[in-house]
């Protein structure tokens, strides 16, 4: 049983868009307050070896659509560990561009398309304009946590019969201006949220590394207090109040 709880952060060096790297530093801000022992693992070159058999959650933010089809084909060099990781019940957090690395498939604006990894039943396609804005959303699988982040939309998501929402949508563009936020099967989680995602929503992290550590049998040492997370639930409050008045 291993004593503490593994991250691989994908090829931090293309994946570089939008200072999501704020996610890695959360789960080991969030781990130490909860007293869970997190580290984090950087794999740089496309050619690296990856540590599936130690891992217990991959990390892929967001980067240019350009360089999704070299990723992908890195990862499936790794296909037979990567599919064993899977079938054992790693984790794997997608975000923004990246989701098309999990995808079925993508369009890119010039009519070319290149398949990914299909470990999510969703299809990607190209924006020709950037979308930016808030998003808000509520958990489908807990509906009382609701997220909130930013979005900086390169590609819009399509999700295919079957698939399953991440969230739903209180205000923002989501997957492709419907009601849908990013989608997730079982462990396989991809969200369009920026912010990053982990930073602005301490008891996501909290939930997240609660389960990772489940898996190896080690119990938090204690629960996030309302004074761990002041900073970041003050700050919940006065976007949402912004939000609000840009909903009404």
């Amino acid at each position: 049983m291993a004593d503490k709880i593994t991250v691989l952060w994908l090829y931090p060096d293309i994946l570089n868009l939008h200072g999501d790297r704020g996610n890695l530093m959360a789960l080991e801000r969030i781990g130490k307050l909860m007293e869970l022992p997190v580290e984090v693992r950087r794999v740089d070159k496309l050619t690296d070896p990856l540590p599936l058999d130690e891992a217990d959650l991959l990390v892929l933010t967001s980067g240019e659509v350009k360089n999704m089809p070299h990723v992908i084909d890195a990862l499936r060099q790794e296909q037979a560990a990567l599919d064993e990781y899977v079938a054992r019940g790693g984790y794997i957090l997608a975000i923004g561009t990246a989701g098309a690395v999990l995808a079925k498939e993508t369009e890119r604006l010039d009519g070319t398309s290149f398949a990914g990894l299909s470990l999510l039943p969703m299809r990607c396609q190209e924006r020709a304009k950037v979308y930016g804005d808030d998003i808000w959303f509520s958990l489908c699988d807990d509906p009382q946590l609701k997220l909130m982040g930013n979005q900086i939309q390169v590609i819009d998501t399509e999700l295919l019969e079957g698939a399953q929402p991440l969230g739903k949508l209180i205000y923002g563009y989501g997957n492709d201006g419907a009601d849908d936020e990013g989608c997730q099967a079982g462990r396989i989680i991809f969200t369009n949220t920026l912010g990053p995602l982990l930073v602005k929503n301490p008891r996501y992290t909290e939930r997240l590394l609660t389960a990772l550590a489940a898996d190896h049998g080690l119990a938090p040492g204690r629960q996030l207090s309302a004074e761990d997370t002041d900073y970041e639930d003050h700050s919940y409050q006065l976007i949402e109040q912004f939000i609000r008045k840009k909903m009404a």
